[in-house]
């Protein structure tokens, strides 16, 4: 099929990357078929800019002052120009007004969506790969394509390369908070782990933050003055969390990446979007979750950690729990799926 596909997303330190980073991961799966790709952003860091010119996709930049009908606009415009067949959505300020007016455009629609807060979406394929999603009572039209559940987890192709090691051979204990860390949880959560945990424990932490990351130089400076390591925007995320042997982070999109590198996780939710997906996985066995939105919380999350990272046993059920959960062909099936149009 040759054709080409818009992509409409953003990413910045107020609504995070985790968007852009799903949508990265199907643009990945779609780049061997005979198809044109470009993105249209109003915001975009610039590692994500470099990644989408390395891989030779098309991004157009939306001027940020744009209004919503100035966007439908432009966007009818790309879709003639460009020939498209179908527009990829992914983020929160896509409301039901513009997508109901982006359903007037002659191309199809495709979404990732996370909780079903909208009546209806106006789209013919909805992607959740939330293990209830189908329980979340989705508007499908007769035509309207339902991609749910852990099937369609997606994930970037440097995790697709990956031997996963078993757990004896993982030694990381991985603190990260999305790129922007939004609830600022990074620094809090290492100021009480230097004060309780013995100082071999903290010569195993890798800290990773990402471009959005407002307090990276007290973060650097806690972790070189305890020995602990820090990352700034990760280059080689797949190879970090196959060494990690317990995470502690928040429930984004890395939640599918741990499953798939099989690393037992504490979770602390920072956003309401977050809850049913976390506790969904809770239900696995695999995780612990805890809301980082109250400071108890996060003291007991911590203390959590102390206590698996002292018990091999309990932390190998957990990583018994990971197998074959995520098996990594997700973004693959849904390039599948949204190509038959």
């Amino acid at each position: 099929m040759n054709c080409h596909l818009l992509f409409r997303f953003d990413a910045n330190a107020d609504i995070g990357f985790g968007h852009a980073m799903r949508c990265l991961a199907v643009i990945e799966a779609l780049l061997s078929s005979n198809v044109g790709i470009s993105v249209l952003a109003k915001a975009l860091p610039q590692f994500l800019q470099a990644s989408l010119k390395q891989k030779q996709v098309q991004l157009i930049h939306l001027p940020a002052e744009s209004t919503k009908t100035d966007e439908l606009a432009y966007c009818a415009k790309l879709i003639k120009q460009l020939g498209g067949k179908l527009i990829f959505l992914d983020g929160y300020q896509f409301d039901q007004d513009y997508r109901q007016q982006l359903a007037q455009l002659p191309v199809k629609i495709a979404t990732f969506d996370d909780l079903n807060e909208l009546e209806d979406l106006h789209a013919d394929f909805i992607i959740n790969a939330m293990p209830a999603a189908d329980q979340l009572g989705y508007q499908l039209s007769a035509q309207g394509e339902g991609l749910f559940g852990l099937t369609y987890s997606v994930l970037r192709k440097e995790f697709l390369t990956i031997d996963t090691k078993s757990l004896a051979d993982k030694t990381h204990l991985l603190i990260n908070f999305g790129g922007s860390d939004i609830g600022s949880l990074t620094l809090l959560v290492l100021q009480k782990l230097v004060i309780s945990a013995p100082r071999e424990l903290l010569a195993s932490v890798v800290v990773v933050t990402g471009a959005g990351c407002k307090n990276t130089n007290e973060i650097d400076e806690l972790t070189k003055q305890y020995g602990m390591k820090h990352i700034h925007q990760c280059q080689h995320m797949a190879q970090l969390l196959n060494n990690t042997r317990l995470a502690l982070t928040a429930p984004g999109a890395i939640v599918y990446e741990l499953a798939y590198c099989r690393v037992p996780s504490v979770f602390l939710i920072v956003a309401e979007n977050q809850v049913l997906s976390a506790k969904c996985h809770q239900n696995y066995g695999w995780c612990d979750v805890f809301d980082g939105r109250e400071i108890k919380q996060v003291n007991v999350a911590v203390d959590r950690v102390l206590t698996l990272w002292q018990s091999f046993d309990e932390l190998e059920g957990m990583y018994n729990k990971t197998e074959s959960l995520v098996d990594g062909k997700g973004a693959e099936r849904i390039a599948q799926s949204i190509m038959g149009v």
